[in-house]
């Protein structure tokens, strides 16, 4: 899947927000975006939860590099970033959960955020 990052993206991104950051703004505007019930993103993974299937991905370099200057550049440098695009495949991929695999309580909390 190729994520495109666009220069709206990184306005109205917000720093330091796992769900709503530019990348996590990019990847719901997917074609998939309606099925995708949680999403979070920082630089260790990318999760994206369908109500079937939780995914958890690895998040390529330029993403992560993109994440640092974006969460610690000063406001008025935002609109100085670039747009990026990145392959999220299921090389990436770190563990696929299936819903029936995950514990109820967690569903509960999650659908509290």
């Amino acid at each position: 899947m190729k994520i495109q990052v666009n220069e709206n993206h990184i306005l109205w991104g917000e720093q330091g927000s796992a769900e709503c950051c530019p990348i996590a703004l990019a990847i719901c505007e997917k074609k998939v975006r309606k099925k995708i019930n949680h999403i979070s993103v920082d630089q260790s993974k990318i999760e994206i939860g369908f109500p079937d299937k939780h995914f958890v991905f690895e998040p390529p370099i330029d993403a992560t590099e993109f994440m640092d200057r974006f969460d610690y550049c000063e406001k008025e440098d935002i609109q100085k970033l670039k747009p990026f695009e990145f392959g999220l495949n299921k090389n990436d991929c770190l563990e696929i959960i299936s819903a029936k695999d995950e514990d109820q309580d967690d569903n509960i909390i999650e659908r509290k955020k």
